[in-house]
């Protein structure tokens, strides 16, 4: 499965996410090779729920299943990065045309549809199929570098992981299984799982839409009231990562982990 997109400029996110995207808008929807596009919405329907209307097409996302399995060979690589599959009836791959909308409809669709899948999926959504305050990969990289003193590990953060191995733990959580903490050969590859998952978030811990309040938070004293402000499934899982990097920074004359370091 190809990586989600590099978005743009912070500041050109901002100013597009924090302003109210209509409830209607075009999608492309993948056919016969390539896209064409098609008016996207959600309404309400007195007999199915929610609905997401394609074109003149309606799915009830309360049966539906959200995936960023494509599972298409003739898709470009660039395009892949804006899609994702919605398997009701039939199946639709829908691309958006920018970073913004697709994190804006993933978001609304993840609400409704069930989800498969834990890499590049919403944080709440992945929050709630893990039954942890945190997501699963988290919970478990973190719970294997408690338990074998990582915060002691020399370069923790800092170093990378085995691309096979992150791959295999990847794939496992993908296909809707629990990690066993022993799976992580080493403390090493626990930080790099925490990195690549988070690197894969739609939108980050730090909301695209709070991001310029937590750059100002060098200049007042409101950082009490911004973490209220986040999200409840945003602020557990912060306090469960700062919690253990505090540690590391309290480790740092052994593990040669300052905060620019870890920065």
């Amino acid at each position: 499965m190809t990586e989600k997109c590099n978005f743009p400029s912070i500041n050109a996110i901002n100013k597009s996410v924090q302003r109210r995207l209509p409830h209607c808008q075009y999608v492309g929807v993948y056919k016969r090779r390539k896209f064409e596009e098609k008016k996207i919405s959600i309404i309400t329907n007195k007999l199915k729920g929610r609905v997401l209307t394609i074109g003149t097409k309606e799915i009830e996302l309360e049966r539906s299943v959200l995936t960023l399995d494509l599972n298409e060979d003739h898709i470009e690589e660039e395009d892949a990065l804006l899609c994702f599959r919605i398997i009701s009836n039939k199946n639709y791959i829908l691309k958006f045309d920018n970073c913004e909308d697709y994190v804006y409809w993933m978001e609304q669709i993840a609400e409704l549809a069930t989800v498969w899948g834990m890499y590049g999926i919403p944080l709440k959504s992945a929050i709630k199929k893990s039954q942890w305050r945190v997501p699963l990969p988290i919970f478990r990289a973190m719970q294997y570098l408690e338990e074998h003193k990582g915060d002691e590990y020399v370069g923790i953060f800092r170093m990378s992981g085995s691309t096979t191995e992150m791959k295999k733990i990847r794939t496992q959580v993908d296909g809707e299984k629990d990690i066993d903490p022993m799976d992580f050969c080493d403390c090493v590859l626990a930080a790099s799982v925490i990195k690549d998952y988070l690197r894969l978030l739609p939108n980050p811990l730090i909301p695209y839409n709070l991001y310029e309040e937590f750059i100002e938070l060098r200049n007042n004293h409101l950082g009490h009231q911004f973490v209220i402000d986040l999200p409840l499934e945003n602020q557990n899982t912060l306090w469960y990562i700062f919690s253990f990097l505090r540690r590391v920074l309290e480790q740092q004359n052994i593990n040669k982990m300052n905060i620019v370091s870890i920065a």
